[in-house]
């Protein structure tokens, strides 16, 4: 697996962004790669988990998380960027630095609904990028 950028999104609360960033951080470090999660996540769910003890980073959001999430990707990082929920800003920036976008929902059709507002903002980066970027995990 190369360097990379993942961002875990959604405008939605309560979907498993954070868990998935650990799981698949997890995974990733399992194979004896460079992983480090960027807590973009207010609440700091990830800083919180880590202080259980991973075996990989996580760090908190830099005021300038292109830059921060980039620098890593260089180092040979494969980065996960937990993203917040109802933070648009946060959700944009990191869709226009991922390489992959993946977002979580649950199966039940009215959480299938709640992704609209998500996907109307992740198809406008796809255009401008003019490249596939997001996977929906159930």
């Amino acid at each position: 697996m190369q360097p990379s950028i993942i961002a875990i999104a959604g405008l939605k609360g309560g979907t498993g962004k954070t868990t998935t960033a650990i799981y698949l951080a997890a995974s990733i470090h399992k194979r004896d790669l460079l992983v480090t999660v960027i807590d973009a996540d207010s609440e700091q769910s990830a800083l919180n988990w880590s202080m259980g003890g991973l075996l990989f980073p996580v760090v908190a959001m830099d005021t300038k998380l292109a830059k921060q999430a980039k620098a890593l990707k260089e180092q040979g990082h494969i980065v996960m960027i937990d993203c917040s929920p109802n933070n648009r800003d946060v959700l944009l920036l990191a869709a226009m630095i991922a390489d992959h976008v993946i977002v979580p929902t649950s199966v039940s059709g009215a959480e299938v609904n709640r992704l609209e507002a998500t996907l109307d903002l992740l198809v406008q980066v796809e255009e401008s990028r003019d490249k596939d970027l997001v996977s929906i995990l159930l």
